[in-house]
């Protein structure tokens, strides 16, 4: 988008949030309603490919749940795609908890419950969000969680290399994502990891990127009490259950996954 351009329909462009590959994000007023929204840009490469993405935030924009981020608008402008969602000044939990930060167990268990409830809400539409990533997860108010992106990003980025998968995509997935398989058990395996790296401050394959694909496939995720031996037993249990490399040897459920959580952090 040129510097010049100072207006996208009815809104303002104030500031740049953030940028990745074919995405740009704005602070942006809307000067109808006076209101501060975000509004992302997205340049697939190639008029043609922008019908794939229009597909996905038209299915967004039919989407209500208190916990997802909602599309207020959706357009086209200069060849490039545009939607306006609301705008959360308190940002994502990459920018709460820096890599590292041990978590207390405490908030941890909040935050279980708050991004399970809009997953098992995804589950029954029979959607898999198979997004769940720091970056992703953003702050509403206090410790209230919202759950964005929904594959954006990763769809984004496909388009311009191709089959190469990002660093940051790879840390965070799950063993039948990597063989082509959207799951509901995939968001319970993700989840998982960062449960997991919450409460140590490690992520359980520290493998370098090229061994880190065959580390989800493959490899027995070591036991969290390695990291930290005065939590319950009983969570590390339970997470090992849901990082099982067999979809079917997890949690019935999201939901079952949350409550299984829930109980080990009282034993």
């Amino acid at each position: 988008m040129p510097a010049s351009v100072r207006m996208i329909g009815n809104y303002r462009l104030l500031r740049l949030l953030d940028e990745y590959v074919g995405c740009a994000r704005y602070l942006a007023e809307d000067v109808s309603t006076h209101t501060l929204v975000q509004i992302s840009l997205l340049a697939p490469p190639g008029r043609g490919r922008l019908n794939g993405a229009l597909h996905l935030l038209n299915w967004l924009a039919g989407i209500e749940h208190p916990q997802i981020q909602g599309l207020f608008d959706i357009g086209e402008v200069s060849g490039c795609l545009y939607y306006t969602s609301e705008y959360l000044p308190a940002g994502s939990l990459r920018e709460r908890h820096h890599p590292g930060a041990i978590l207390p167990l405490e908030l941890v268990r909040h935050y279980v419950q708050q991004i399970a409830q809009p997953l098992h809400y995804l589950h029954s539409l029979g959607a898999v969000y198979a997004s769940l990533r720091p970056e992703n997860i953003l702050v509403h108010a206090g410790n209230d969680l919202i759950l964005s992106d929904f594959g954006l990003r990763e769809y984004l980025f496909r388009l311009h290399f191709g089959d190469v998968i990002h660093p940051l995509f790879l840390r965070y997935t799950a063993p039948e994502l990597l063989r082509g398989w959207r799951l509901p058990a995939s968001d319970q395996y993700m989840l998982a990891l960062l449960l997991y790296e919450w409460l140590s401050g490690a992520h359980p394959f520290d493998d370098t990127l090229q061994a880190l694909s065959e580390a989800h496939l493959k490899k027995q995720p070591p036991s969290l009490l390695e990291h930290m031996p005065l939590l319950p037993e009983a969570v590390d249990e339970v997470l090992q259950i849901a990082l099982a490399k067999d979809p079917m040897r997890r949690f019935a459920s999201i939901r079952a996954f949350a409550t299984a959580f829930e109980q080990a952090c009282k034993a």
